[in-house]
């Protein structure tokens, strides 16, 4: 699969089959995202996979928004991926001048998690960023360093065979794309 393939087929995943993933494959995937690009070779980004089934109860919950639809689909996810933002430093020779001006660390999170969904989608899995979750009873249940924050949440598992390819509707390139 090219990266252009994985880019058209990648999509938010809501129906897993509930298979496991290998802690193999999880680690390649993490290994191989790691490799992105990040300010200053800062890599901020940090992961806690969550597999084992008294673990998988508790994230589901926390994921979940009681009484409403928000990540129902977490019940059949195998793994979730709790990404968090290190504490780093900086190279004060390169990036002084713009620290007070762009916080780095959220941008290169998002590239790492860019990453990783398209090469899951590569390897057959699916996946789905989870922006809503009770960020601080993740952090009290799932043990991060320090002042570490969750950033984001990503399940990861096998698509059942209810999860169709959604035809993608997006903004218009000259919407997007100007030159000047």
């Amino acid at each position: 699969m090219t990266v252009t393939q994985a880019v058209k087929q990648r999509q938010s995943c809501r129906h897993y089959d509930g298979a496991p993933v290998p802690r193999e494959t999880i680690s390649e995937l993490t290994e191989l995202a790691g490799l992105s690009p990040s300010a200053c070779n800062s890599q901020p980004w940090g992961v806690v996979a969550v597999d084992r089934e008294e673990d998988l109860q508790d994230i589901r919950r926390l994921v979940q928004s009681e009484g409403s639809k928000i990540n129902r689909f977490a019940a059949r996810v195998p793994v979730f991926l709790v990404l968090y933002e290190m504490e780093t430093a900086l190279r004060e020779d390169i990036a002084a001048r713009f620290v007070d001006e762009q916080c780095f660390a959220p941008v290169d999170i998002g590239i790492f998690a860019a990453n990783l969904t398209l090469l899951a989608a590569e390897r057959g899995l699916g996946t789905c960023i989870l922006g809503w979750f009770d960020e601080a009873a993740v952090r009290a249940r799932f043990p991060l360093p320090g002042a570490a924050r969750v950033r984001l949440v990503i399940a990861l598992g096998h698509p059942s065979g209810e999860e169709k390819q959604r035809v993608k509707t997006r903004k218009p390139v000259q919407d997007v794309l100007h030159f000047l």
